[in-house]
């Protein structure tokens, strides 16, 4: 009976051991593995896993020391089957002839119900980069010299002095319908379009962009907060907000009246934005939507208030 038992036990903790290997699979690889110099070098880390694990990527173009990094692309999720597929791909580059051991990444994600982040590793790639098959024994030659065309004179004087003249009359022409114009055109009132107005409309255009849902998430913080620093410029004279960092725009903020009924908001839509950026830090869709709707509610808590039309403003106004 003790013996049943054990097996039992046994059976139950390979069991479970399968289980939780099997929430997740890794695997890397490149497009091909023999590249002349220069070549582009796509490498691809393909995860597949179930619905409730959630991975975070480390910063592979940091990892991979022994090639140079050009670029990332976006990540492409492939729902169709049981499990998810994830495309983490990667653009880079070599400019050395050599032989090259992509060794393999740690990954490391959570499942649910679980607080503890665990890890797996990818598989190594090898390639090999090589140079351009150069016969040593040919010998140089020279470039051909360059074929001397004769200069018609004739033909280009026929064909200059008409254009000339043509464009002198048209000059004149153009001068005197310009200045009969400006004579009779009434003088334009330039309108000018409130900050608040102008960060309203740049926001809505970028949500419809929906550049987070593509997985351009660095992409659309840089939009974000690219409008609200330039929304601040607009807004409040003397603040250069577009050459500041997050926390000088903090401090700044802190000095004016105006900003305060928004500056909570203010100061948690830069730091989410700067965790994007810079910690490589990869939000829930529910921090993007947060981050959109701060956006909206820092310009709409730090609209003026709308003057009251002065006589000179009413004058131009009924002459409109």
């Amino acid at each position: 009976m003790i013996k049943i038992l054990a097996r039992l036990l046994l059976l139950l903790i390979i069991t479970q051991n399968l289980l939780a290997s099997g929430s997740i699979d890794v695997r890397a690889y490149t497009d091909k593995d023999d590249y002349f110099i220069g070549d582009y070098i796509k490498y691809t880390v393909e995860i597949t896993r179930d619905a409730d694990v959630q991975v975070f990527m480390p910063p592979v173009e940091d990892s991979v020391t022994v090639l140079d990094f050009i670029k990332q692309e976006p990540l492409i999720t492939d729902d169709s089957g049981n499990r998810l597929v994830d495309y983490y791909t990667y653009i880079f580059s070599k400019y050395d002839s050599t032989e090259i051991e992509i060794s393999p990444l740690p990954i490391k994600y959570k499942t649910a119900g679980n607080d503890e982040t665990e890890t797996i590793l990818t598989n190594e790639v090898l390639l090999v980069v090589r140079t351009l098959d150069i016969d040593m024994q040919k010998e140089i030659r020279d470039v051909k010299a360059p074929v001397r065309i004769a200069f018609d004179y004739l033909f280009w004087l026929l064909v200059i002095v008409p254009l000339i003249i043509i464009a002198v009359i048209l000059y004149i022409i153009w001068k005197k319908y310009l200045r009969r114009r400006k004579d009779n055109s009434p003088e334009k009132i330039k309108v000018k379009i409130p900050p608040h107005k102008i960060a309203i409309k740049e926001l809505m255009q970028l949500e419809e962009k929906k550049l987070w849902q593509q997985g351009l998430v660095k992409e659309f913080h840089t939009e974000i907060t690219n409008i609200i620093r330039s929304y601040f410029e607009k807004r409040f004279d003397g603040f250069t907000a577009m050459e500041m960092t997050s926390g000088e725009i903090i401090e700044k903020l802190k000095t004016l009246d105006e900003i305060q009924p928004a500056f909570d908001s203010t100061r948690s839509f830069f730091e989410n934005a700067d965790m994007v950026k810079f910690a490589k830090f990869e939000p829930m869709p529910t921090v993007n939507e947060e981050m959109m709707k701060q956006g909206y509610e820092i310009v709409k808590l730090t609209v003026p208030e709308e003057k009251p039309e002065t006589s000179e403003n009413q004058e131009v106004k009924d002459v409109g």
